[in-house]
C-alpha cells in the first residue's frame, strides 16, 4: 500500500512539474486557440496602427477592413487587426494586452480593449484552459475587493465558498491543469482564421459557432430590457475604477492610447463599466446602451442573443470607425475619459 501511494505520489509529481514546465514556457494565448493562429508576427503588419483585443464579440463583430476604408474616407490612415478570441476576458485580456505593449510594432498607436463584467474563470465553459492561466494573486486580490465592495456584501458562507472557488482556480492556473487539451485545440485550429485581418463574421439568423445561445426574439428583448435597466441605475465603482485606471496608465506609459470597448448585449457590465471606465482616463467607446443603439438588439442584426450577424457586424465596425475618428481629431485637445457613443441622434423615448 506503502509503494502504491508512493508511485501515485511519484507520478503526480511528474505531471504536476511537467505541466508547470510546459505551461511557463508557452506563450500568453495558448489556451485561446483560435487567438494562437492568429496573433501576428508584427513584421506581417508593418504599418499596423490598431489591434481590437476582446471577447467573441470582438472575435466575430469587428471587421478591420471595415473600419479602416470608413477611416480613411474621414482622412486618417488606419491599418487594425481583430485579435478577439471566444471566452477571453479578464484577466487574459491583461496579460495579452501587456504583451502587445511590450512587442508593438512602432506604427502601433492604439488599442481597442473590450470591457466585460470582471469576474473569475469559475464557469465549467472557461475551466481549465481558456482562463485560469493567467489567474494571478493580484488578480484574485482586486477581483476579491470588488465582489466585497458591491451591494449586498455577500454573507459569511458565500465568501467562504468564493474563497475556495478563488484558490482552487489559482491552484490550476498554476499547475496548467488541462494543458494536453488547450495544445490539441491549438495544433487543430485552422490557420485560415488569418483571413480578413482576424475578423469571422457570424450567419444571419442562427450562430454557426459551437456552443451559441439558440437566437430566440423573447429572450432578446429581456436582454435589452434588463440591459435599458442597468444603465439607467448605474452606481460608482472605485475598486474597479482603480483597476482600470491602472490599465490605462500601463498604456499611456508605453505611449500608446487605450481605447475601452463596451458591447451592446452584456447587461451585467452595465451597472459599473461605464462609469469606471469614464473615469480611468482612456476613451471609452461605449456601445451598449439600447436607448441609444436600439439596432444592435433587433432580430435582423442578430446571430444569436449575444452576438451581431454580419449585418450588425457592419453597423458595429462603422459606430466604432466614427468614434476612433472622433478620438483622432479632437486629440490634441483631449480630455482624460473622454466618451463616445457613437450615436448620431437620441431617440425621444427608450424602445420599448
Amino acid at each position: 500500500m506503502r509503494r502504491l501511494l508512493a508511485d501515485l505520489c511519484i507520478v503526480a509529481g511528474t505531471l504536476a512539474a511537467f505541466n508547470l514546465g510546459v505551461g511557463r514556457a508557452l506563450p500568453a494565448e495558448w489556451p485561446h486557440a483560435s487567438l494562437q493562429v492568429r496573433l501576428p508576427p508584427w513584421r506581417d503588419f508593418p504599418e499596423l496602427t490598431t489591434v481590437f483585443l476582446g471577447s467573441s464579440q470582438t472575435y466575430h463583430q469587428v471587421d478591420p477592413t471595415v473600419v479602416d476604408s470608413l477611416l480613411a474616407l474621414q482622412g486618417v490612415p488606419s491599418l487594425s487587426v481583430n485579435l478577439g478570441s471566444p471566452t477571453l476576458a479578464f484577466p487574459a485580456t491583461h496579460r495579452l494586452l501587456r504583451r502587445i505593449l511590450e512587442e508593438r510594432p512602432p506604427t502601433l498607436t492604439t488599442v481597442v480593449l473590450e470591457l466585460r463584467h470582471p469576474r473569475a474563470p469559475i464557469a465549467a465553459e472557461a475551466r481549465p484552459t481558456r482562463g485560469t492561466y493567467s489567474y494571478t494573486p493580484a488578480y484574485a486580490r482586486f477581483l476579491w475587493a470588488y465582489e466585497m465592495s458591491r451591494s449586498p456584501v455577500p454573507d459569511l458562507a458565500t465568501q467562504a465558498r468564493r474563497l475556495v472557488e478563488h484558490g482552487l482556480v489559482m491552484a490550476e492556473g498554476f499547475l496548467h491543469v488541462g494543458l494536453g487539451r488547450g495544445l490539441t485545440a491549438m495544433a487543430i485550429t485552422p490557420a485560415s482564421d488569418r483571413s480578413n485581418r482576424g475578423y469571422v463574421p457570424l450567419g444571419e439568423g442562427l450562430a454557426v459557432r459551437r456552443g451559441a445561445v439558440p437566437l430566440d426574439a423573447l429572450a432578446l428583448r429581456t436582454n435589452r430590457t434588463t440591459s435599458l435597466d442597468a444603465y439607467r441605475s448605474q452606481v460608482e465603482s472605485p475598486v474597479l475604477q482603480g483597476f482600470l485606471t491602472m490599465i490605462a496608465d500601463e498604456a499611456r506609459a508605453a505611449g500608446v492610447r487605450l481605447v475601452f470597448l463596451i458591447p451592446p448585449r452584456q447587461p451585467a457590465a452595465y451597472l459599473e463599466v461605464p462609469l469606471a471606465a469614464a473615469a480611468s482616463g482612456a476613451a471609452v467607446i461605449d456601445l451598449g446602451d439600447p436607448w441609444l443603439h436600439p439596432d444592435f438588439y433587433r432580430v435582423g442584426t442578430s446571430a444569436d442573443v449575444i452576438h451581431l450577424n454580419a449585418r450588425g457586424a457592419r453597423l458595429y465596425s462603422r459606430t466604432i470607425a466614427r468614434c476612433l475618428a472622433i478620438f483622432r481629431r479632437t486629440e490634441d485637445g483631449q480630455e482624460p475619459g473622454r466618451v463616445c457613443t457613437g450615436a448620431e441622434r437620441r431617440p425621444r423615448q427608450p424602445p420599448r
